[in-house]
């Protein structure tokens, strides 16, 4: 019980400070875009949101891997998705600056909206039909243009249970049609250091595991389920074999 009452707390606290936090983030995002859209500011300032964010959930971040990773080169970054921690996690632990493709109605939140049009995220309308895929296709190439990566949870939503759910085609396709090659990546514990759609923040350390990259050069549509299936295959490779490592697993 007592774990629970300090989880609330944080939870209720947190969530003062980091509306004030995103709210001053977003009024320098969108000010600092208006000037230079493409501002190296941007991805320092979306950094340092997160590792706020994540140090108000009392969640701290141990990153593995990456060695493989070419910071100059774009990908399509695709993970699990567990809790509303990832998103900043991701913008911890990635090693590229990323750019996160999201559900248009995230962009009409209060404050948040700002940010995320400020920072340049991916609005995406699954209602909108052809007129929507070129709409994403146009806003993934001024992406690119920037030398960002695209973050993508292939999953389509939060996983309730924690458990690794099966991936839409979505993020493939992105990475097929564009040619750019895949990163996975697997995050364990955000779902232990705050639920989702919980309003407990009970805090910890969460494991990143960056996997080797999914070349995809040369690939076509016929290839999609297979570098999918190789992207699911790590990153649950990824959870298991780290959690077996935990000294409680």
């Amino acid at each position: 019980m007592a774990q629970k009452f300090t989880a609330l707390i944080r939870a209720a606290i947190g969530g003062a400070i980091m509306f004030i936090v995103t709210g001053f983030a977003g009024v320098t995002a969108a000010l600092i875009a208006l000037i230079t859209p493409a501002s190296p500011f941007l991805d320092r300032l979306a950094r340092h949101w997160a590792r706020l964010f994540l140090a108000v959930a009392n969640t701290k971040t141990n990153i593995v891997g990456g060695r493989s990773i070419d910071p100059n080169r774009s990908y399509v970054i695709v993970s699990n998705h567990a809790s509303d921690l990832d998103i900043a996690v991701c913008f911890v632990a990635a090693p590229v600056g990323i750019r996160f493709l999201a559900k248009k109605e995230l962009f009409r939140v209060p404050f948040l909206g700002l940010v995320m049009r400020a920072l340049g995220m991916i609005r995406v309308d699954r209602q909108a039909g052809e007129a929507g895929h070129a709409d994403l296709n146009a806003q993934i190439q001024r992406t690119l243009s920037t030398g960002h990566s695209l973050m993508i949870f292939p999953e389509g939503t939060r996983s309730r249970s924690g458990a690794l759910a099966p991936f839409k085609r979505g993020a493939f396709r992105i990475a097929i049609d564009h040619q750019m090659d895949v990163l996975p990546i697997s995050i364990l514990g955000t779902h232990d250091a705050w639920p989702s759609r919980s309003p407990w923040v009970y805090g910890g350390t969460v494991t990143v595991v960056l996997h080797d990259i999914i070349p995809v050069q040369g690939l076509v549509h016929d290839d999609l389920d297979a570098i999918l299936r190789q992207a699911h295959d790590a990153i649950a490779t990824g959870l298991t074999e780290r959690r077996d490592e935990e000294p409680n697993g």
